[in-house]
């Protein structure tokens, strides 16, 4: 028997897959940079395009902003790339028309709703939050995105979006703690500008406080291992919470308000 399935195989039948049947198992992963450049050289080089996407630096990025991607998704954010430019009037797509593209699978399609002016703020204010943590704590990856353009099913608009300078395979303690400083930089800069969080951090928090469970906590099915090897103490859960609900905020406000007056939003 040869079959193919993209569930755990821990929650397959074992009947399945016990020896004599599909008992050899062989494990797919996503295109490295390298294999994204030559799945790239044979989609693009299908299609009208601009020759500026045929230059290595610029064929480098697009691998780059492709991360974790499969053969089918680079091929389909090619298809999508030039549908856009089509609906544009160009006859081959170009390097805007491919950034739309991969933002649109990320993040969704685009939605055509205007915001009041207090929203627009509200909305810049919360993404730039993100974007100002990101920049101080992440340093091992660049932003690609910022934008207050509403998208998909998102409860509010805007997005900030970073990926790693490099491939890596795993991360350490702080970086996972950085990590958590990034999601709430936003509900710290609405803090900072406005005294009070909207319902907008929702989101935030909740993906925040599940990374934090999970540094702590225990994984489900082994009684005797961590997550990550960070919670032998339940303490550990407390100066988590402290660290995301006071000691973050408190940091990042005195960075926050001179970068928001830098900027000057609104």
């Amino acid at each position: 028997f040869i079959g193919a399935t993209n569930v755990p195989i821990d929650r397959l039948d074992p009947a399945l897959i016990r020896p004599g049947r599909m008992g050899r198992h062989v494990w797919f992963r996503t295109p490295s940079k390298q294999d994204r450049l030559d799945i790239l050289d044979l989609y693009i080089g299908k299609v009208s395009h601009s020759e500026e996407l045929d230059s290595p630096t610029r064929r480098d990025e697009i691998a780059r902003i492709m991360s974790g991607y499969s053969p089918a998704m680079i091929e389909q954010a090619i298809s999508m790339a030039l549908t856009i430019a089509h609906h544009t009037g160009s006859t081959g797509f170009a390097w805007d028309d491919l950034v739309e593209a991969v933002t649109t699978l990320d993040a969704g399609t685009a939605i055509g709703s205007e915001y009041i002016p207090m929203e627009r703020r509200a909305v810049a204010i919360h993404e730039a939050g993100h974007a100002v943590a990101g920049h101080v704590y992440l340093t091992g990856r660049e932003s690609t995105r910022l934008t207050i353009k509403k998208r998909g099913d998102q409860g509010v608009g805007g997005h900030h979006w970073m990926i790693e300078k490099e491939e890596r395979l795993f991360s350490f303690q702080h970086e996972m703690f950085h990590d958590i400083v990034w999601g709430l930089g936003a509900m710290a800069a609405e803090r900072v500008v406005y005294g009070e969080n909207s319902n907008g951090v929702g989101g935030d928090v909740a993906g925040v406080t599940a990374r934090a469970a999970l540094m702590v906590g225990r994984r489900r099915g082994f009684s005797d291992r961590w997550a990550f090897g960070l919670g032998v103490l339940i303490g550990a859960l407390v100066l988590t919470k402290l660290t995301v609900y006071v000691f973050v905020p408190l940091i990042l406000g005195t960075l926050l308000t001179a970068g928001l007056r830098s900027a000057r939003i609104g």
